[in-house]
């Protein structure tokens, strides 16, 4: 995943995490984001968003539980639901 396909704004009142949970959400709903495409970690995400790795581990978490997001050995990768 292109981080700069992100685009977090700070005047937006809700957390950090929600707007990107919602922005991969919607890049995986529209097909910007494929099946199986492997994400950055938490650490690597949030240095490029310059976010706390707090927030992408908060949004990651809620996709996962959501079934949007994997975790395994070879990393993270999106899931689209059918």
């Amino acid at each position: 995943m292109d981080s700069r396909r992100i685009k977090l704004k700070p005047e937006d009142r809700s957390p950090l995490a929600k707007q990107l949970e919602r922005q991969i959400e919607t890049l995986i709903e529209v097909g910007d984001i494929v099946d199986g495409e492997t994400f950055p970690t938490p650490v690597e995400l949030s240095r490029e968003l310059r976010i706390t790795r707090l927030s992408v581990s908060r949004a990651y978490g809620e996709l996962m539980r959501r079934g949007l997001l994997a975790a395994d050995e070879r990393g993270w990768q999106a899931r689209r639901e059918n």
